[in-house]
């Protein structure tokens, strides 16, 4: 057993322990549980899943197949959330966004195929903004300003994005007083923010998979309070 790299991830613990404790000094309890709240909702999505579709149904979907596994993100991104670890955290935010509504494309255009077809079908086509924006929105806001939802969501893709690249505006954010550049410290802007951005990238995820999967929602006594984290989709569900 390597007894230096244990020492190392210990004393990596320590500091991130650190930036957790200030962050819980900071942001409020209300912003803060949003995550854990989320994963109390993946909960009653899974076993919404379980009574309303044969699991032969969920095994050739894509987008089932990731809520499925969509626990470890939560974990992941409240992690680097609570560390200080925005940009880590951004960056699995935009991997969760692109992912879903990738593997929807795949299980609407490509349906009746296997997921190992749907997967290579993926491969062959280039992600763009367009399938993970412009194509669905629409269709998820229906009654509720399409082209400004569109507009407000391409905002948020494009902060995400900031820190997927190295971007101008990310470089800035890590210099000056905070110091972020060497270690990854307490921000409150920058933690607000990304909190605001989790709402409602997870909000999206939520319609999306009741948009393919509606008899989902019919499993829940009461929708609303289900997704109670967001107040956009609160009033989609009423």
């Amino acid at each position: 057993m390597s007894r230096r790299a244990l020492t190392l991830f210990e004393e990596m613990q320590n500091a991130y322990r650190q930036t957790a404790e200030e962050t819980a000094r900071t942001i409020a309890e209300t912003e803060l549980d949003l995550i854990p709240s989320q994963m109390e909702t993946l909960l009653e999505v899974q076993h919404a899943f379980a009574e309303a579709y044969y699991r032969e149904e969920q095994l050739v979907s894509l987008l089932a197949t990731d809520v499925a596994g969509l626990l470890h993100h939560l974990t992941d991104l409240h992690f680097d959330i609570m560390s200080g670890r925005y940009e880590s955290a951004g960056r699995s935010l935009r991997f969760l966004w692109e992912r879903v509504f990738r593997s929807h494309l795949a299980d609407m255009d490509h349906a009746g195929h296997t997921l190992d077809e749907k997967v290579d079908w993926l491969e062959e086509r280039k992600t763009t903004r367009r399938d993970c924006i412009a194509l669905r929105i629409p269709d998820l806001f229906p009654t509720d300003a399409p082209n400004e939802r569109t507009a407000h969501f391409k905002t948020i893709w494009d902060r995400l994005n900031q820190v997927v690249h190295p971007s101008g505006p990310w470089r800035y954010s890590t210099v000056g007083e905070s110091g972020r550049f060497a270690w990854p410290h307490f921000d409150a802007d920058l933690c607000r923010q990304l909190l605001a951005d989790v709402n409602e990238v997870l909000a999206l995820v939520w319609l999306l998979v009741l948009f393919q999967f509606p008899k989902v929602r019919e499993k829940f006594t009461d929708p609303a309070r289900v997704f109670n984290s967001f107040a956009a989709l609160k009033s989609l569900l009423a």
